[in-house]
């Protein structure tokens, strides 16, 4: 039974009274009327200020893995390191197992100190696995094909709702066809293609891969990604390209939107985009 500063009580006669209560509750007694008595105390401060270094004789330690110091944070302070990232690869603070839980919020609170400014503006550094742990058994799952992530685009409800027939696309899952009642696979996709050619069709593609490729070469170096000329696209116009193997072979296509003279925006299949990013 908790009484008193741990459950939030902290003026003392809030907490005497809670202490009388938690007592005649853990030993069963009557809650008999009674004088508590009168306490002449200043109330504690509900929210103390959080304390991030204890100032001693020898070395006072921020990061227990990688043995940084409160001074070594100075000391990059001293030496120009300000930046939250650059005082992380400096001192090594954060980068150990715990990806900084146990360190990074003193370690920064000293460097705000010595900058003079809230820890808010100075920032965070950026977390890497395993900030989140990730059990053995997850990490093993996908060998035995027991974990596989499955992305859904918005439309997923959608298409269900309209009879498809979904498959995975990579990660993703996207409409195979929307098939009628006795269609064949090949009967419904002739059908759909048909209706497309004669009226309209829509087609989610927001699973397919999108890269943006920008910089005073981006045009040439479209021209050597496809087999078709980008340098001669007009800004706000799209195009089509084909990519090829080193042995001639296709292995991507998709649109390519040239958004300013040096800016683009590339798609590719939803299965190839992470080998065409690299």
């Amino acid at each position: 039974i908790g009484a008193g500063a741990c459950t939030g009580g902290f003026p003392p006669a809030e907490a005497i009274a809670e202490g009388r209560a938690a007592g005649l509750a853990a030993a069963g007694g009557p809650s008999a009327p009674s004088v508590l008595p009168a306490v002449e105390a200043v109330p504690g401060d509900p929210d103390p200020a959080p304390v991030f270094e204890i100032r001693a004789k020898g070395k006072s330690f921020v990061d227990f893995q990688h043995d940084v110091t409160a001074e070594d944070v100075r000391l990059a302070h001293r030496e120009g390191f300000v930046s939250v990232e650059h005082l992380k690869r400096y001192t090594t603070l954060g980068m150990a197992t715990d990806q900084g839980k146990s360190s990074n919020v003193p370690g920064l609170a000293i460097m705000a100190e010595a900058l003079g400014k809230p820890i808010p503006e100075v920032g965070t550094t950026r977390f890497r696995p395993p900030f989140a742990p990730v059990s053995i058994g997850s990490l093993a799952a996908e060998r035995f094909g027991d974990l596989k992530p499955e992305r859904l685009t918005p439309m997923h409800d959608w298409h269900l709702a309209n009879g498809a027939t979904m498959y995975s696309a990579g990660l993703w899952y996207r409409p195979m066809i929307y098939g009628h009642a006795g269609e064949t696979v090949e009967q419904a996709y002739v059908r759909e293609a048909k209706a497309t050619r004669e009226s309209a069709g829509i087609v989610d593609v927001s699973t397919l891969g999108k890269i943006a490729v920008q910089g005073p070469d981006a045009a040439a170096f479209l021209d050597r990604v496809y087999t078709n000329m980008f340098s001669t696209l007009a800004v706000g116009k799209a195009r089509y390209g084909l990519m090829l193997r080193e042995d001639g072979l296709a292995f991507d296509d998709g649109t390519t939107w040239r958004l300013g003279e040096q800016d683009f925006l590339m798609t590719t299949t939803t299965a190839n985009a992470g080998k065409v990013m690299q």
